[in-house]
């Protein structure tokens, strides 16, 4: 039977899952030109600690979603709830990275 209960795996799983997903044009173009560098330096940062077989075909597939995030942001503070609708007993969460301590 299905489970009305996210767990923690779920929620780990998601992210994970949304992070390895290519960046859409559509979300490349409202990043700030400062940002999109930033993401670049990122992108081949994680290149360059890949095997060399590995390393063209992820080159080829281009930015990940994670690479959008800071470089000092290595921690998940939490998880928090950003919108609850009560008639609908459903919630945005949000989560909250930050720096490692």
């Amino acid at each position: 039977p299905q489970s009305a209960c996210v767990t923690i795996n779920d929620i780990i799983t998601t992210l994970h899952s949304s992070f390895r997903l290519r960046v859409k044009k559509d979300e490349w173009v409202v990043l700030s030109p400062s940002v999109q560098e930033e993401v670049g330096r990122s992108f081949y940062t994680r290149l360059g600690r890949l095997d060399p077989r590995r390393m063209e075909k992820e080159k080829k597939r281009g930015a990940l979603r994670l690479d959008i995030l800071p470089v000092d942001c290595t921690r998940i503070f939490g998880f928090f709830v950003n919108n609850w609708d009560a008639e609908k007993a459903e919630a945005v969460w949000t989560t909250e990275f930050g720096p490692k301590a």
